[in-house]
């Protein structure tokens, strides 16, 4: 397993991974728009094959996780864990002090994972994420990594 930066050439299927992992997704022009000097994409591969990607936005004092998607099969192998961690090592190289996230109240395997990294709950968004059987709240979260 090997943790690097996401590059144009990852996106098709790091598209194919976000449409595994989430209802409504994005298309490789969508996730393209991250890529950016002031953010950071990371990808998790393993015999040279993506199995997935972490986005976060701009790096200021604060930064948020944009997403986060693993492919299924490779589920429940702590990549997830390996890309957040990752990422908050390069978000505070870079200066950033706080992460915030919005992650889905019904994904328990998400929130349990952002628990464990010490993320802590501050709000709720009503009716954030639109799903086929109607919306469902997102949880906000914070990280301070000072």
């Amino acid at each position: 397993m090997k943790i690097r930066d996401l590059t144009e050439t990852d996106l098709s299927l790091a598209a194919e991974i976000h449409a595994a992992s989430f209802e409504t997704s994005w298309d490789a022009e969508a996730l393209g728009a991250f890529l950016s000097p002031t953010a950071i994409c990371l990808g998790v591969e393993d015999d040279g094959a993506l199995q997935g990607f972490i986005l976060l936005g701009p790096c200021t004092d604060q930064t948020d996780i944009i997403t986060l998607a693993v492919a299924p099969e490779r589920r429940g192998q702590r990549l997830g864990k390996h890309l957040v961690t990752a990422a908050q090592d390069a978000a505070k190289a870079r200066g950033v002090e706080i992460i915030f996230l919005e992650v889905a109240q019904d994904n328990d395997a998400a929130i349990a994972l952002y628990r464990s990294l010490g993320y802590v709950p501050i709000g709720t968004r009503k009716n954030y994420y639109k799903r086929a059987g109607g919306r469902v709240d997102a949880l906000t979260f914070r990280k301070d990594l000072s």
